[in-house]
């Protein structure tokens, strides 16, 4: 991950990390939380500050 030369906050860091891992698990948030090392409902509960939802638009 490169951060931008303006810099990036935790938030968009913590935001990018979540998307890709969310990628690379396909959408599934259990085996996501698992890799991410965090309590399933840990997981969620930030998910949702994100804004984010389990699967990434099918582009």
């Amino acid at each position: 991950m490169a951060i931008p030369p303006g810099g990036a906050t935790l938030r968009d860091i913590e935001r990018e990390t979540f998307v890709k891992t969310l990628a690379l698990a396909d959408g599934n948030q259990s085996r996501t939380a698992r890799i991410l090392g965090l309590h399933e409902s840990t997981f969620r509960f930030r998910l949702c500050k994100l804004g984010l939802t389990a699967r990434p638009p099918i582009s």
